[in-house]
């Protein structure tokens, strides 16, 4: 192993289980065909080499950290490779994370949350894809090759649960900032219902790019955007989904369109609304434009 290899205390990396193949050989990152060790002349002058550690091979003692308390993430895949401080994690990636957050309550007008009592989410979250970077300084990782993130929340107060997927080309986590950024062919499906079924809603929203903030509870989407729920289709270039009101707001060219009930005629009649900004109420259904 090259000399200039560290401990990885990366806060994703808590663990990595390996299948049993060819133990204590070295793989070229690029090929797939296992190789012997390569030893330059001179390690103390040597470009640092990618270290790789294919299926069944022993993690030397100092990769592997117990930590001291419960992990809240642990990710699971076929191969470990690491160089310059990044791990690469590639085949079968599977990170299941487990945690406890507040969201700010409901607002009783518009879509912003106002302060007052947050409420305790426990959160469950399964990142699968076919390969997963991990850096430092800030802690990050990029999950690519068909990344798909599932995410169940329960909200004890509210007896709502909340469970959210999301599948794009690429997804990229900063901890530090608390950011999610999605691109190419976002596709986000969100369904929120009661523990006693009585309420039940769902939104499916696909975009070019999506940005989520840890903090401010909401998820933006840029580029081509499309809304579709049981009642309504929308379009716009930009859309904003509002967690704790379950809103989502359309701007720039918005276009929403959907049956709703006629009290005069008596029956389902289409209705259609354009404007520079498109509010709609996901649970209860109403909608404002500007």
């Amino acid at each position: 192993m090259s000399s200039s290899c560290r401990p990885y205390r990366h806060l994703f990396l808590v663990a990595l289980l390996v299948s049993v193949c060819h133990p204590g050989l070295a793989v070229d990152p690029v090929s797939p065909v296992a190789s012997p060790p390569v030893r330059p002349p001179d390690a103390s002058a040597a470009v640092p080499l990618p270290v790789a550690f294919p299926p069944g091979a022993s993690l030397p003692d100092e990769l592997f950290v117990i930590p001291a308390s419960p992990p809240q993430t642990i990710i699971t895949a076929e191969m470990l490779t690491m160089a310059s401080g990044v791990a690469t994690l590639e085949g079968r990636v599977r990170a299941v994370r487990e945690a406890v957050v507040s969201e700010p309550p409901a607002p009783a007008s518009g879509v912003i949350p106002v302060p007052g009592k947050s409420h305790e989410v426990r959160q469950s979250d399964l990142l699968t894809a076919g390969r997963a970077r991990l850096g430092q300084n800030p802690d990050w990782m990029l999950a690519s090759l068909t990344p798909r993130l599932f995410r169940k929340e329960t909200i004890m107060e509210k007896q709502l649960v909340r469970e959210s997927t999301l599948d794009a080309a690429t997804i990229w986590w900063n901890s530090t900032t608390g950011e999610l950024d999605a691109s190419d062919s976002v596709v986000v499906k969100i369904e929120e219902r009661t523990w006693d079924l009585g309420t039940y809603s769902w939104v499916i929203i696909s975009a070019d790019a999506m940005l989520g903030h840890r903090d401010r509870h909401t998820l933006t989407f840029h580029g081509n955007v499309r809304m579709k729920d049981k009642t309504r289709f929308g379009q716009g270039d930009h859309l904003d989904y509002y967690k704790a009101s379950s809103t989502v707001v359309l701007t720039g060219n918005a276009h929403v369109e959907g049956e709703e009930w006629s009290e005069k005629n008596k029956r389902m009649e289409k209705r259609t609304i354009d404007g520079q900004r498109i509010e709609y109420h996901l649970d209860t259904k109403a909608m404002q434009s500007e």
